[in-house]
């Protein structure tokens, strides 16, 4: 999910190292023009110089897009889960604040969907973790290959997860987070494993903080699980204002 923030790291890296490169191409011309002017004056002898400016400014150029693509992929690493590959919870919060942010100055709704995988500890007690890990890997792909381009997974923590839905009002979220449950039921899993999942759905306020709008997708959750688990639950989320 691309999230709209005002000037993204990499972006400003990318235009940086533009702009250096647009310097290094005008030394070349101006070098170009220095080395005629120095063929026709041998007696200068500016040609070491001139050479010298040529490979440090290709060096110097080469090393900043090593630096960017380092740079880059450090941050990818920052802010994504090790184990599942999705955006971990620190950039998760980043992303959510972002989205309470946007819809006070649009016309659109976006809703918040929690949910957490049903007595997942005990795979984890009677398979070992590494058949938890291949679970919870599975689970996310399911997820994943049902979501929108706009749409943004996040481990939570565990096995909890939120997904971000942007410009989808509480009854499509709810809709979706339904064939999420459906699709998490029906799959059958390593070791030939059945698992369920529990949800909360909630859609944003336009006056609401990030701890009151946790607070109330986590109710939803909670009631699910309360009620018998494998269900979904938005019933905490009536006004919007």
């Amino acid at each position: 999910m691309k999230y709209r923030t005002k000037l993204p790291l990499d972006i400003i890296i990318l235009a940086l190292l533009i702009i250096l490169t647009a310097i290094t191409l005008l030394l070349f011309d101006v070098s170009e023009m220095i080395y005629a002017f120095t063929r026709k004056h041998e007696d200068l002898e500016l040609d070491e110089l001139i050479l010298t400016l040529a490979f440090t400014s290709f060096y110097m150029l080469l090393f900043i897009v090593r630096r960017f693509f380092t740079i880059k992929q450090l941050l990818k690493h920052a802010n994504t889960d090790s184990l599942i590959g999705i955006t971990n919870r620190r950039k998760g919060t980043e992303y959510i604040l972002n989205e309470i942010e946007y819809i006070k100055s649009s016309t659109y709704n976006s809703s918040l969907i929690m949910y957490d995988l049903d007595h997942f500890k005990e795979i984890n007690d009677t398979y070992g973790h590494d058949v938890g890990d291949s679970v919870l890997q599975e689970v996310t792909q399911l997820v994943i290959d049902d979501i929108r381009n706009k749409d943004s997974l996040i481990r939570w923590g565990g096995e909890e997860f939120i997904l971000i839905c942007p410009d989808c009002d509480l009854k499509d979220a709810a809709n979706l987070a339904e064939r999420f449950r459906a699709k998490i039921e029906k799959h059958m899993y390593i070791n030939n494993i059945k698992l369920t999942a529990s949800f909360g759905v909630s859609q944003l306020k336009y006056k609401e903080n990030f701890k009151e709008l946790l607070i109330r997708v986590d109710k939803n959750l909670y009631k699910s699980k309360e009620s018998g688990r494998n269900k979904v639950t938005h019933l905490f989320a009536q006004s919007l204002f």
